[in-house]
């Protein structure tokens, strides 16, 4: 047996899970490399087995998953072939350079072997007429604070068996169906989870990621269909993301928080801001989620939520309109005004800088900082210097009473200093009278 140089202490946090994610990753990049995304994982009847399959005329199978119960053995194959120096760390050659793969550093079967071999699997590898066994032996040659150290050895047999010409096959042994029917759903090509996703595009309609839907899918973050993270501590966030993200060393988070919330916004923006033609392509299951976006993504606001973070970098007017929708309705004076405590300061200062009455500009506090940043994107939106630069003119819509003219009477007052001769006739005002709304001059 040969040493591969890999102590039994390395990455003492990987279990299965680890192990098997990097396993069905390698398999996934070696018919990426060769087939590019042509072809697609089809379940067999248990559900958790299954052929992988061209997506041409051919309908070739050129991949598998099969699982044997009574010998808890696990196999995973795909066409292709390993050379030996593919057990060296940094040994394989696309590593990180090509994009339709999801492994990035040439080190994941190396791994994945060390950790099973130490929660006590039968791990080994048959490619090119060979079979790959691996276990773990103290090596004498080494030794730490007096003690012999342990690593990982693998020797390699003659197999002949036609079974495996032209093939990468894994096989794990004394892996549960349990354990195995845990991990399918960490696999978007593989889970047998109700899915219900939209594809986000940026404005050259490049794909910047998806929107899951589902409550299995709910407060997950997937790299490139594979499960890294969750965000549901302390909230939950309704839905999942998936997208291209830079990973952490052991794939397990998102290490540029940054990054990652730029991401989710961008793909919340691309669903409000097409929210309306959306509906037109979706059936009627997808619009039962379209439906509720924008409450949910209002509220997601309302905690200052890191998905939304940057929304309001991505959001357009269209967008802006729905969480307005949303927002109004939790109010009760219809012409009032979002604003957040540093904005209401300036609000008072311009009032009585100008001498204007207290309710000439209606607005509250009572939104948090991301939900001021998105709602002033709307087209309903007014800023005071705004609305006092109408009135100047005489275009502004002013909200009143019906027999408030107490206020108009203020606002011409105040209006004179700055329009000699202005009159309240030029004012157009509407008020609510039962369940009509009434638009006047004066």
């Amino acid at each position: 047996m040969q040493n591969t140089w890999i102590c039994n202490k390395y990455i003492s946090n990987w279990g299965l899970h680890e192990s098997i994610r990097e396993i069905i990753q390698n398999q996934s990049d070696g018919l990426s490399e060769k087939y590019l995304n042509n072809f697609e994982a089809e379940p067999l009847d248990n559900k958790y087995e299954f052929d992988f399959k061209l997506t041409n005329e051919t309908k070739k199978i050129v991949g598998g998953i099969r699982y044997e119960e009574k010998k808890e053995k696990l196999t995973i194959w795909n066409e292709g072939k390993l050379e030996t120096g593919d057990l060296l760390l940094g040994g394989t050659k696309h590593l990180s350079n090509n994009k339709l793969l999801k492994g990035r550093f040439g080190e994941g079967m190396k791994l994945a072997a060390l950790a099973l071999i130490r929660n006590d699997k039968i791990f080994k590898i048959i490619t090119g007429g060979e079979e790959w066994k691996f276990e773990m032996k103290i090596d004498q040659r080494f030794e730490k604070d007096r003690e012999k150290q342990k690593c990982l050895f693998w020797r390699s047999e003659k197999c002949e068996s036609q079974d495996y010409q032209g093939k990468v096959t894994v096989v794990i042994r004394n892996i549960t169906l349990d354990e195995w029917k845990k991990e399918i759903d960490n696999y978007l090509w593989l889970t047998q989870s109700k899915k219900i996703l939209i594809q986000a595009k940026d404005d050259k309609n490049k794909i910047i990621g998806e929107i899951l839907f589902g409550p299995s899918f709910a407060d997950k973050i997937y790299v490139k269909d594979i499960f890294v993270m969750d965000t549901k501590e302390p909230y939950r966030t309704y839905f999942g993301f998936n997208t291209d993200l830079d990973l952490d060393r052991d794939r397990n988070c998102t290490p540029n928080q940054a990054q990652r919330n730029q991401k989710t916004s961008q793909i919340i923006a691309y669903l409000l801001n097409n929210w309306k033609s959306l509906y037109g392509v979706l059936n009627d299951e997808y619009e039962k989620y379209l439906d509720i976006l924008p409450e949910k993504i209002f509220d997601l606001l309302s905690r200052n939520e890191q998905v939304t973070y940057y929304l309001h970098s991505y959001i357009k007017k269209e967008g802006a309109d729905l969480l307005w929708a949303e927002w109004r309705g939790k109010i009760p004076n219809q012409d009032m005004q979002p604003a957040t405590s540093d904005v209401a300061i300036k609000i008072k200062k311009f009032i009585l800088d100008n001498q204007l009455p207290e309710d000439f500009y209606v607005y509250t506090c009572n939104v948090s900082w991301l939900q001021y940043n998105n709602l002033i994107k709307s087209s309903y939106y007014e800023t005071i210097t705004d609305r006092f630069e109408k009135i100047k003119k005489g275009t502004s819509v002013i909200a009143i009473n019906e027999n408030d003219d107490k206020i108009l009477e203020k606002i011409k007052i105040q209006m004179d200093k700055f329009v000699p001769g202005f009159k309240k006739e030029v004012l157009v005002v509407w008020y609510e009278k039962g369940d009509r709304r009434i638009c006047r001059h004066l």
